[in-house]
């Protein structure tokens, strides 16, 4: 028999980069690091789709979510960006910033916001 093998491209991996804006955001953000029994990497420079040099964390995506709904709690101020694979130029996480639009249609007279 003739087998046909198929060699497949391997899934890159998307790596998250917390860039911390204050004092308070980087001293919890170290401290939540340090608990993880996860090894993360501090990111001395790296330079963003703009040419900027960064510094900041390499995260897990849930370190990601965790960052996100604590921000209100703790007026954390912070960006975070995500790359495909292990090089290249780093890009924003904009989905992260963008709040849910509220929808509202008109039945007659009324307005009703859903």
């Amino acid at each position: 028999m003739n087998e046909r093998i198929i060699a497949r491209k391997p899934k890159t991996q998307t790596q998250w980069f917390a860039f911390d804006l204050d004092a308070n955001t980087n001293e919890w953000l170290a401290k939540q690091l340090a608990e993880t029994t996860e090894v993360y990497d501090i990111v001395r420079r790296i330079k963003d789709y703009e040419g900027h040099n960064r510094q900041g964390y390499c995260i897990s995506f849930d370190m990601v979510t965790l960052l996100k709904s604590s921000r209100g709690q703790f007026d954390f101020k912070f960006k975070i960006y995500k790359r495909q694979g292990r090089n290249g130029q780093i890009y924003p996480a904009d989905f992260l910033d963008k709040k849910n639009k509220k929808l509202t249609v008109k039945k007659g007279d009324q307005t009703i916001v859903l």
